[in-house]
């Protein structure tokens, strides 16, 4: 037997070259149809560049290689399996040269660049399966966004679906002809950011599931209205690890982005078909006002008596708070937190009294400012974010 040819494919802006072995075969013709419209033709293959060549060895358990190969067990869910490691191999590439999101995305021809966001679970397979019908399939898993003009590089990989009876983690692979679906390699900036909430009705478990207590019914109706700025921001950070990264300010370019969008729209839906709909029906955007924050120069240790923000990747004031971001967490910080945290980021570090002072000078004084100031300087330094010198 004979080693299958290598498949090399466009992806995310990058080429992948898959080398598989005779352990293999029959999982090269199954990637070969999952990944049919990103397959380059052998003879057209040549033009990229060392660095952005994603090479990937394929091995059965049995069969050696060399020592950066990845093991994939043939049969059900083996080309899952494969799509996984593509997409860790392109995160890994583009982190920190663009905006990489946890997000759908499709090209729709009445409502332009849609990107879709939520958590896992929140139903972003489905919804970008059904808006991409007629329209332009970008990706159902990784939106990937220039942070200069937030134009989207498509990443159109096999559609993952639960099926039962597959090993590890229960899904596989389908192709996008099988699904309807149309790949696109790219696509003007997002149009509309949408935040994904899928519900269910009450009791809707598991057939036959006892339970001990009824959770309460989500509301009926289907919904689609502007979610605050801040509630946006932490949405999309929190779909990302690597936003921290971004030159110029991660955060801040997301802001900009909701900017330009109109803010986010957050569907609640139950039924992904419903979507269209909503976005027929959807309100119109609003311009919500922020601003960057720059922190201090000298933001080291804090001298006694001193507090001091601890170091920080990105934040953004809006009407609502701070929104702050470090490498490993987004946190947003409501009315008097936020104040105080953006006082001691401006100015590199205050001693209490001098705090409470830009305080009552920003808001006006209170009867009771020192013991609020005190309070919302331990809850940030319980958090973690912002250290206290020792008192004299």
């Amino acid at each position: 037997m004979t080693d299958p040819a290598p498949l090399r494919l466009a992806v995310g802006g990058l080429q992948a070259e898959l080398v598989l072995h005779e352990g293999h075969a029959a999982l090269a013709a199954e990637l070969r149809e999952l990944w049919a419209p990103q397959l380059l033709d052998p003879a057209d293959a040549g033009g990229a560049a060392t660095d952005d060549l994603l090479r990937l060895e394929l091995l059965a358990p049995e069969e050696t290689g060399s020592a950066g190969a990845s093991r994939i067990r043939p049969g059900p869910g083996a080309a899952y399996e494969v799509s996984g490691l593509i997409t860790r191999r392109v995160i890994e590439n583009l982190i920190g040269r663009r905006i990489l999101l946890h997000a759908g995305a499709v090209d729709h021809p009445r409502h332009g660049t849609l990107l879709l966001v939520g958590p896992s679970g929140a139903g972003k397979s489905t919804a970008t399966s059904v808006l991409a019908r007629g329209a332009g399939y970008l990706s159902d898993e990784l939106g990937i966004l220039d942070p200069e003009t937030f134009a989207v590089t498509g990443y159109p990989k096999p559609v993952s679906r639960v099926e039962p009876g597959t090993p590890g983690l229960g899904k596989r692979d389908l192709s996008l002809a099988s699904l309807g679906l149309s790949a696109q390699a790219s696509a003007a900036a997002p149009a509309q950011v949408l935040l994904l909430r899928r519900v269910k009705d009450a009791g809707a478990g598991a057939p036959g599931a006892a339970s001990s207590a009824v959770e309460p019914a989500e509301p009926a109706e289907d919904a689609a209205v502007r979610a605050p700025l801040h509630e946006a921001l932490v949405a999309l950070a929190e779909q990302s690890s690597s936003l921290w990264r971004v030159e110029g300010g991660g955060l801040q370019r997301i802001a900009e982005l909701l900017t330009r969008c109109g803010g986010a729209l957050a569907l609640r839906y139950r039924e992904a078909e419903s979507i269209t709909t909503l976005l027929d029906q959807a309100p119109p955007g609003e311009e919500e006002p922020w601003m960057p924050i720059i922190a201090a120069a000298g933001q080291g240790s804090p001298r006694p008596g001193e507090v001091r923000v601890v170091p920080f990747a990105d934040a953004v004031a809006t009407a609502d708070g701070t929104v702050v971001l470090t490498a490993g967490q987004v946190v947003h910080m409501p009315g008097l937190l936020g104040l105080v945290w953006q006082l001691l980021c401006e100015a590199g570090g205050l001693e209490a009294g001098e705090l409470e002072a830009e305080v009552a000078e920003q808001i006006g004084p209170h009867p009771r400012s020192r013991e609020l100031v005190e309070d919302a300087i331990e809850q940030l330094v319980s958090a973690g974010w912002v250290s206290r010198g020792p008192t004299a």
